[in-house]
Formats: structure tokens, C-alpha cells, sequence
């Protein structure tokens, strides 16, 4: 199924939500990772306390327990919800940077603790290393570079000793283990797809159930929650509250005369005089009917209503012209409604008056902007 414009342009936006997600899976295994390396690195403690130069271990379970502590207190901070997305790619470098420092940690282990000649203690040293790779595949593969930024410094130093020794179980190893981590890496990178495009189609859905697919602004349910929510706020802030609704004119001759496509080009060409001039985050473009959209205005009174609809009737007039842009002249009329919300009345009050003022607008001729002059305040 193809995508209409609108949707295409959602589908970037979501890259960027869908990142952020993705670095929230990452990072959420990160109290998986703390125990991992507390238990790994403790094997090798253990393990290596007869054999090793103990300052050396010491000093090494001791940077890999720091570095693993902070890492984890570090992932606390990022809260999903209140991560600007301005700010993904400064927590990507972070999770990014943090992953290879702990690769090059367990890949000290392989140089500082390797024991040439003493292949008992260097098996038992490659078993925590390269377990810990294989392991980090589940918690790094929800990112597409952090598991290789991860596994190619950890094994690196282990493998190219392992491949010094004249030992031929220590020279296999040593050939197999990049083979096993090359088809790791594959793996990560097909977990990674999959949920890169399950996270992206999750957004999409999001999308779909709040939007109209074809003009890609808000869809009649979107609307009626944004006027519920809004009158809610003004109840509570005392601020006025607007409502536009706008209807093409003659659509059904447009559709008759030129064709449904074209129709179709109409619709998305009002959707977006519409939505230019409207604020982003705070107004609600919505598509409600057919041919009929609406605009819910926080915080505005009637005479900037009136002059905001007077501009989208304008833009509709600019956007659409035969010989420039094949589409046919169009022209909308507007109704336009203002009330201070009450707590004790409902929303529907707002928009029987602003329907009303557009169906006056058909009725003195269309193509303009006819607004509700009653009270703004509820009666």
C-alpha cells in the first residue's frame, strides 16, 4: 500500500520518536548489564586470583565496576517522555560512548590478565569475554551500531593472543571466534530491523487512528478530544476559546466535473492553506467531514478568530488555480464561534454556533467569513 504525501512526511517525523525508543530499549537493559559485569567480572576475580598479578586484576574489576555503576545511574536520567527530540542525537553519542568504553574494558581482560603459555587459565579467561558478547547481543541490538561497538574491542585483544599461542585449540579458537561473532553481528542486525520497523509501524498506527490518511492533519475523532480538552482548560483558565469550521464550496461540481483525483488534490491543498496558518502544538486542524474542517483556537478571542479565517480563505484562493496548478479555482466559507468555557456547559454549544455562522455564510452567497456576534460568554 502506498502512502500519501502526508503520511510519507509522518513517517520522518516518527524517525526521530522512533529513535528515541529504540535508545529507551537500549538503555533499559541497562540494569541487566550492571549485574552481567558484576557477575562476569567477579568470575574473572575469582577465577584469576591465584594466577594474575593482583594490582593488575584488582585494578581492573575495580574500573569495571566504576565504569558499569555510572553507566547504569547515568541511564536513569533518561526519561523517554522527557527527552527532546533536539536532544537524541547527544543521548545516542552518550549510549554509543559508553557501550565502546565497556568493550574496551572486557577487552583490557584479554590483554592485561592473558597469560601466555598458561592456556588453562586463558580458556577460563575466554569463556566470561566472549560470553559477555554473545550476551550483549539481546541488550545492543535495539541500536544499529552498538553491539559491533561493543563485541570488536572486547574480543579483539583475546583473539590475537589466542591466535600467538602454538597451541592448535588456541589457534582454532581463535579462528572460530570472529566466525561465531560475525554471525552475532548479523543476528543484532536483523533484531535490529525488525524492531526499528515494529517501533516505526507502532508510531504509524498512533498516527492513523488520530489522523485523516488523506490530508494528514486530525481526523473527526482527534477534533472532538481536542475541543473536550481544551474547553477543559479554558473552564479552568478563564481564556476564550475559538472554533472554525470551514466548508468547500460547489465540491460535489468539483468532484463531478474534474474527477475524484482531483478532488482529492482539492482537499489536501484547503487541509494545508488550513493548517499554515494555525499554531503548531496549540491550534487542531481537523479534518471532520467530507469537505468540512475545523479548527479548534486555544486561547483566542473572536476578532483574531475572524482574522485567521479571513487568511485561510485568502490562502485557499492563492493555492488553488487552473493554469498554475491544474487544480480548479476553490473557494471555502468559514464559521466562526468564541466562547469562555464553563464547567457546567458542553462544547457542543461552541460548535452549533459556529456551525451556524457557516451555514449563514452559504446562505449570503460563500466564499467568506461569517462569525457568531452572540456572547462569548456562556449563557
Amino acid at each position: 500500500m502506498s502512502l500519501s504525501p502526508p503520511f510519507k512526511d509522518a513517517y520522518k517525523l516518527y524517525e526521530k520518536e522512533a529513535k528515541i525508543e529504540q535508545l529507551r530499549l537500549v538503555v533499559g537493559q541497562s540494569p541487566f548489564l550492571l549485574l552481567g559485569n558484576y557477575a562476569a567480572g567477579l568470575t574473572v576475580l575469582i577465577g584469576s586470583w591465584q594466577t594474575v598479578d593482583r594490582p593488575t586484576l584488582v585494578g581492573w574489576f575495580a574500573a569495571l565496576v566504576a565504569f558499569s555503576t555510572l553507566r547504569a545511574l547515568l541511564a536513569r536520567r533518561f526519561i523517554p517522555g522527557q527527552v527532546d527530540p533536539e536532544a537524541v542525537s547527544r543521548w545516542e553519542r552518550r549510549v554509543l560512548a559508553s557501550t565502546l568504553i565497556s568493550g574496551v574494558l572486557w577487552g583490557s581482560a584479554g590483554h592485561l590478565l592473558y597469560l601466555h603459555g598458561m592456556l588453562d587459565h586463558d580458556f577460563f579467561l575466554a569463556v566470561p569475554i566472549i560470553g559477555m558478547g554473545a550476551a550483549a547481543v539481546t541488550a545492543h541490538s535495539y541500536h544499529q551500531f552498538a553491539y559491533p561497538l561493543f563485541f570488536i574491542p572486547a574480543v579483539t585483544p583475546l583473539v590475537l593472543n589466542l591466535a600467538q599461542e602454538t597451541d592448535i585449540t588456541a589457534n582454532i579458537i581463535s579462528l572460530a571466534t570472529p566466525i561465531y561473532f560475525l554471525m552475532m553481528y548479523l543476528l543484532s542486525q536483523r533484531i535490529y530491523r525488525a524492531s526499528h520497523a515494529a517501533v516505526l509501524c507502532g508510531f504509524a498506527n498512533q498516527h492513523l487512528a488520530t489522523h485523516d490518511y488523506l490530508t494528514g492533519i486530525a481526523n473527526r475523532r482527534a477534533f472532538h478530544e481536542a475541543l473536550e480538552r481544551e474547553w477543559a482548560r479554558g473552564s479552568r483558565s478563564g481564556k476564550p476559546l475559538s472554533l472554525i469550521i470551514a466548508d468547500i464550496d460547489d465540491f460535489k461540481h468539483c468532484n463531478d466535473t474534474f474527477g475524484h483525483s482531483t478532488g482529492d488534490e482539492v482537499l489536501r491543498t484547503v487541509a494545508s492553506a488550513i493548517q499554515h496558518r494555525v499554531r503548531k502544538g496549540v491550534d487542531t486542524p481537523a479534518r471532520i467531514g467530507g469537505e468540512e474542517f475545523a479548527v479548534v483556537l486555544s486561547e483566542t478571542d473572536l476578532t483574531d478568530a475572524c482574522q485567521i479565517a479571513e487568511d485561510m480563505r485568502l490562502r485557499t484562493h492563492a493555492a488553488t488555480s487552473v493554469a498554475a496548478t491544474g487544480i480548479p479555482a476553490t473557494t471555502i466559507s468559514l464559521g466562526v464561534a468564541c466562547m469562555t468555557p464553563d464547567a457546567g456547559t458542553s462544547p457542543n454549544l461552541l460548535f452549533e454556533r459556529a456551525d451556524q455562522a457557516l451555514y449563514q455564510a452559504k446562505l449570503e452567497g460563500k466564499d467568506r467569513v461569517v462569525a457568531d456576534r452572540r456572547t462569548e460568554q456562556v449563557d
